[in-house]
C-alpha cells in the first residue's frame, strides 16, 4: 500500500502547484519512477481514488514508466515489483531516489 502514500503526497504536490485561480486540471500523467517497488497499475489506481476523493474523478489520466538501469550490467528494463531483478543478468535492481512516481496535471 506504499504506493496509496506516494500518489498521494504527488498528487498534492502537483494540486498545490497549478496556477492561481485555474479550474479543475484536464488531464492527469503519472510516471512511476521506480517500478521495482512501485507497480504501476496500482499506483494508476491510486490516482483513480485520490482523483475522485478530490472531486476530479473523470479526468484522464495517462500512465508511464520510467526504466530502472541494473548497476551490475547496465540494461535497462521495467521490471515487475514481484521480481525486482534484472531481465538480462538477474542482478537485484536498485532503489530510486525520489518518492517513486510524479504526477503532473494539464490545466
Amino acid at each position: 500500500m506504499h504506493e496509496a502514500g506516494a500518489v498521494g503526497r504527488a498528487l498534492d504536490a502537483a494540486l498545490r502547484a497549478g496556477p492561481p485561480g485555474a479550474e479543475a486540471p484536464r488531464a492527469a500523467t503519472i510516471v512511476v519512477t521506480d517500478p521495482a517497488h512501485i507497480a504501476a497499475p496500482a499506483a494508476e489506481l491510486h490516482l483513480q481514488v485520490h482523483l475522485a476523493e478530490h472531486g476530479l474523478g473523470d479526468i484522464p489520466i495517462a500512465t508511464t514508466v520510467r526504466p530502472v538501469t541494473c548497476v551490475a550490467c547496465g540494461v535497462a528494463s521495467v521490471p515487475e515489483p514481484a521480481y525486482p531483478f534484472c531481465v538480462a543478468c538477474g542482478w537485484p535492481l536498485p532503489k530510486v531516489d525520489g518518492p517513486g512516481v510524479e504526477i503532473s496535471l494539464e490545466w
